[in-house]
């Protein structure tokens, strides 16, 4: 049996993943602050009041991606509601606005341990902030979390790319606060998963299998799109990755067991964790795996994968009672670009399950798999995690009072 780091290498030569994953084009690091609600492995209720079900593991999956990837610096994770919901705000066109502060949310808290781990997983010391809570109020303070960004991206010269792969809202928070203070020149683009473009245009979502499926980072805040799209007359360059048009690259059954495989325990937790939501995939949608939403928005920005951009406009409809962020390509320069991956501008969107067998097998597999595996790759590579100095128990990177603590909270006889 062939060792699955070989496997893996085999598919990488053959489709040109090395490229694809490393090329910005630029010659530069790029410095990016990542927007998510990442969830993997929680039970919880989302933002629509679903029963308790496994947590969509998909953000962990891009942010190992992003972190691995030598072309960016991810110098800040901005965790907010969305994947597991604070609270049960109403997603109808007449909704009234959010009130203005933050709500106690123990599935937050535990999200934002959660990306922690990945990135001490992937052998980084990005910081981690806890974000918004609830919807976007244009009136209302950001959190803590998302103002600790703010002060990082003042804090170097360079630009800043702000991608956005759950609600817009913290994200809406950094372009209004950097309005206020004259200081849009700071992000070089703002980039977001959502909207509708092409053969959906005119519905609030699309259909998987004949079940519905909504445009779910929009539908999340509808307040915050409008702010960005209809409120402010202060918006930097912006990509709008439209939600119905980058359903592809199944990670399978196959793939988690790659995972389990490897035998490190940042593939063991990434398989086990994810495992629940693939059940899900298969059991309501009746395809073989779950899809890589969130890395295809990031890659949108990355010079050599395959995507087609054209500008647009974005306007909100209320279509069949629920709000729905509708693109429309436009004539000469816009301000927002729609970014469409070639191979799935239209339907039926036909995705091929990633095969893991011999090279030769490797050479029939579907270039819509190559998200897939770029994204396996990104867990197969995570080192263990940095060496912990001594002292540092809590894994932080700093031996201070925060490790007293925990050694006085385990004082005594051992067991």
């Amino acid at each position: 049996m062939r060792h699955p780091l070989v496997i893996l290498a085999l598919i990488a030569s053959t489709l040109g993943l090395g490229q694809l994953a490393h090329g910005d084009g630029s010659g530069t690091r790029r410095r990016v602050v990542v927007c998510t609600d990442l969830a993997m492995g929680l039970d919880c209720t989302n933002v629509f009041g679903s029963p308790p079900s496994a947590a969509d593991p998909d953000d962990a999956w891009a942010l190992a991606w992003a972190l691995n990837n030598p072309t960016w610096e991810v110098i800040g994770v901005v965790v907010s509601y969305g994947n597991c919901a604070c609270e049960t705000p109403p997603t109808t066109c007449d909704a009234p606005p959010p009130p203005p502060g933050e709500v106690p949310c123990e599935e937050l808290d535990e999200a934002v341990a959660i990306t922690e781990w990945v990135v001490e997983a992937c052998g980084q010391r990005t910081p981690v902030h806890r974000g918004s809570s609830r919807r976007f109020a244009v009136d209302g303070p950001a959190p803590r979390g998302t103002l600790a960004v703010l002060e990082t991206i003042l804090a170097e010269p360079e630009l800043v790319t702000i991608v956005g792969i759950g609600p817009a809202t913290d994200a809406a928070y950094l372009v209004r606060d950097l309005a206020a203070l004259g200081r849009l020149d700071r992000i070089e683009r703002l980039v977001l998963e959502m909207g509708q473009f092409g053969p959906w245009a005119g519905q609030a979502g699309f259909v998987i299998n004949g079940t519905p499926v909504s445009d779910y980072n929009f539908r999340s805040d509808p307040d915050a799109a409008r702010w960005l799209f209809e409120t402010t007359d202060d918006l930097p360059a912006t990509t709008l990755v439209p939600y119905n048009a980058i359903r592809f690259g199944y990670v399978t059954e196959a793939g988690l067991d790659l995972l389990a495989a490897v035998g490190r325990p940042a593939t063991d937790r990434a398989a086990a964790d994810s495992r629940a939501w693939l059940e899900k995939w298969t059991g309501i949608f009746g395809e073989p795996g779950f899809h890589m939403w969130d890395l295809v928005c990031m890659l949108a920005v990355v010079d050599g994968a395959e995507f087609v951009t054209s500008p647009v406009e974005a306007s909100l409809e209320c279509i069949d009672g629920k709000p729905s962020l509708q693109l429309t390509a436009v004539e000469g320069p816009s301000g927002i670009t729609c970014a469409s991956h070639l191979s799935a501008m239209g339907p039926p969107l036909v995705s091929l399950p990633i095969v893991f067998a011999t090279a030769d097998a490797t050479a029939q597999v579907s270039d819509q798999n190559v998200i897939g595996q770029l994204a396996l790759k990104a867990w197969i590579e995570c080192p263990v995690g940095p060496e912990r100095c001594a002292g540092d128990l809590n894994g932080d990177g700093r031996v201070d009072g925060r490790d007293l603590g925990a050694l006085i909270g385990e004082w005594g006889d051992c067991p």
